[in-house]
């Protein structure tokens, strides 16, 4: 509170001289601790920026982790990705933050985080929004894509991904219904999959009688 009473800008040097020796573009392995370190300067820095209202600190602050996400990537290190975009609760922008946990498969550490369940927070509240939201806006674009290639979308053979990325997506909405316990959203999911699965069956059973009925026409 000190921070934000002596100036708005206050919590940049001291900042500055945790990040202020990683800005070598050469790759580097940088220990665990300073990372978290790191990351929980940054996360304070912007809750001083927060409660003093300077946006001018809250913009920098976003360059500032938007700039550092790469080292954190190649350290392994998502659980720092999630606390940030957990902690700074700037789900917009820092949507990039949920296109590389979905990129490298580690989306589901968003829904490990302690006291999300049941959504009863306004943390996990504004979570399970943008998490619902950036989904359901990623599965709508690989759906009209589809639609105008008519054709299954793959992942390209750089993607971390395997497999079908619509199916993915829907496995990850899925996850997220039930860890924030969205029963309406999950009744929903249950009739789409139970309707299309009757779909099925009775146009395979329409088939197998046309076929039953040619043969005995032709005979």
């Amino acid at each position: 509170m000190r921070l934000v009473e002596l100036s708005g800008l206050a919590p940049l040097p001291l900042v500055g001289r945790v990040t202020g020796n990683m800005d070598d573009p050469a790759p580097q392995i940088y220990p665990t601790a300073l990372l978290d370190t790191e990351v929980e300067l940054l996360v304070r820095a912007h809750m001083c920026f927060v409660l003093s209202c300077s946006m001018e600190g809250i913009h920098m602050i976003q360059v500032m982790v938007k700039g550092r996400v790469k080292e954190y990537v190649r350290a392994g290190e998502f659980r720092l990705l999630v606390r940030l975009v957990t902690a700074m609760q700037n789900y917009h922008e820092m949507e990039y933050v949920f296109d590389i946990l979905v990129k490298y498969d580690r989306f589901e550490l968003l829904l490990r985080r302690p006291g999300r369940g049941g959504g009863n927070s306004g943390v996990a509240h504004g979570l399970k929004v943008a998490l619902h939201s950036y989904l359901m806006r990623r599965i709508t674009k690989l759906q009209a894509a589809q639609e105008a290639t008519q054709s299954p979308l793959l992942n390209t053979p750089t993607s971390p991904q395997k497999g079908n990325p619509m199916q993915s997506l829907q496995d990850k909405l899925e996850l997220m219904f039930l860890r924030f316990s969205m029963h309406r959203e999950i009744g929903d999911t249950l009739l789409k999959k139970g309707t299309t699965l009757v779909e099925k069956i009775a146009l395979i059973l329409q088939q197998n009688q046309e076929k039953r009925n040619f043969l005995a026409n032709s005979t």
